[in-house]
């Protein structure tokens, strides 16, 4: 009976003990978090750090990237509102056009479409890959 018992203990000792360690982490990860927050550089643009070019050649796609003067995707735009009507595409890879020159992703598309139409509008690209609702949030709050 003492050895059934025993055979026991070890395990259920193991189970609290890293139940304990890992409360522990997550605690310090949370006093972390709020003593010393993350800051934005002061470089850094709206999503990215602007005026960076970067060129991407795989087995399936060949493309080049250009952040803009604000750090986001697509040509430069004034800060100040135009007459045009402005239009913020927020989103993951897919609004971001990963693995397309940005004249073949669908923001650019929307807009091209849109202008032939006789509209007078400007889409702002706001994709960020490998982006989900969390940062979206984060995105509307800039």
């Amino acid at each position: 009976m003492k050895r059934i018992v025993s055979c026991f203990v070890a395990p259920v000792i193991l189970l609290v003990s890293s139940a304990l360690c890992f409360l522990a982490v997550l605690g310090v990860d949370h006093v972390v978090g709020v003593v010393s927050p993350y800051k934005w550089p002061s470089n850094a643009g709206l999503l990215f750090i602007p005026e960076q070019e970067s060129t991407y050649e795989t087995k399936d796609f060949s493309c080049t990237e250009r952040i803009n003067s604000l750090g986001f995707r697509g040509p430069d735009v004034p800060v100040q509102k135009t007459h045009a009507v402005r239009i913020v595409a927020i989103g993951d890879s897919f609004t971001y056009g990963w693995g397309n020159n940005y004249e073949d992703a669908w923001v650019k598309r929307l807009e091209d479409n849109l202008r032939a139409a006789g509209l007078d509008v400007e889409i702002l690209d706001l994709g960020m890959p490998a982006a989900g609702p969390p940062q979206y949030v984060g995105i509307v709050k800039m």
